[in-house]
């Protein structure tokens, strides 16, 4: 159902909604687009709370606020009594980018509804310029994640979160502890510039355990404080994820960054026999060159050729 840039939906487009989920028994996808909607959209979604039973069969939910400004703690009880229903749900995607009355406190509630979904293998929360978030609210959060071992993909956004620091990071990448079955983790923590090398410092033993992890991006761009030895510890806790296919890095506007740093890394990730597509971007000024940069480019050609030996 698509509602992108709805200024209001009267109580007539409530009560379609309602007959066609009447029609709709045994409902297993429900994707719901709510992009720019200037009004309040706690109506719509309690139409969709109202359908119990329907909610027991879903395995897939997807549901687009971009752009909805005033979705609040209240909006956020209402998603989390849809997901206490869909106990049988295995992917669920919900994009509050630019969403701002979001705070700490709706991570809580939406967090304790994640804990009951064991069947769940992939879970997609885009939390972009959510600017009230800050590390007690990743907390809430991932403390409801890190016992799903059902997961195998798993994408977090928190970019322009630039209330989150070392800590909230941490609590991010410590909660993957126990998600061994990983295949796919994305990270993005772009603008978030209190993000340190002493945040990646604890990396490797956050994520030593997820060997079957195959493909892992990081985006850290614009988080500035972080230096070759932060490229360090993030090449040290990839060169033991045997597994690891394809590697995408985002460093653009860290300009502590050198070449040396990158040169550094790629020893590190020379152990990875079976990696195929590496993608770092940096930005290219002050000690950044195209020469730094092609040393991680080149790697996965190199590695092929020695597999090919």
């Amino acid at each position: 159902m698509n509602f992108e840039g709805c200024a209001q939906i009267t109580d007539f487009w409530l009560d379609k909604m309602r007959e066609a989920l009447d029609h709709l028994p045994e409902l297993e996808i429900l994707s719901l687009d709510f992009n720019r909607c200037t009004e309040m959209i706690d109506h719509e979604l309690e139409v969709i709370e109202e359908k119990k039973e329907e909610l027991l069969s879903l395995k897939e939910i997807s549901i687009n606020f971009s752009g909805v400004h005033e979705i609040s703690e209240s909006e956020l009880r209402i998603i989390a009594r849809i997901l206490n229903r869909a106990t049988c749900l295995q992917k669920l995607y919900l994009n509050f980018s630019k969403s701002f009355a979001i705070t700490s406190a709706g991570l809580e509630v939406l967090g304790q509804s994640l804990k009951k979904l064991n069947c769940m293998r992939t879970l997609n929360l885009d939390f972009s310029k959510c600017r009230h978030i800050n590390d007690e609210g990743l907390r809430f959060l991932v403390e409801n994640i890190q016992d799903l071992t059902s997961l195998q993909d798993i994408t977090l956004h928190f970019s322009e979160a630039r209330e989150v620091t070392n800590t909230g990071f941490n609590h991010i990448t410590g909660s993957l502890k126990k998600l061994t079955g990983l295949n796919s983790l994305v990270l993005s923590f772009w603008g978030c510039w209190k993000i340190t090398d002493e945040g990646l410092r604890n990396l490797r033993d956050n994520m030593k355990t997820l060997t079957s992890l195959t493909s892992f991006s990081l985006g850290l761009n614009s988080c500035n404080q972080i230096t070759d030895l932060g490229l360090e510890n993030i090449g040290k806790c990839l060169k033991e994820l045997y597994s690891l296919e394809r590697i995408e890095m985002n460093f653009y506007s860290c300009g502590k960054l050198t070449d040396a740093g990158i040169k550094n890394m790629s020893t590190y990730l020379k152990n990875l026999a079976s990696l195929k597509h590496i993608r770092a971007d940096f930005v290219f000024w002050g000690q950044i060159t195209v020469e730094g940069q092609q040393v991680l480019t080149r790697l996965p050609l190199e590695l092929r050729k020695i597999r090919n030996k």
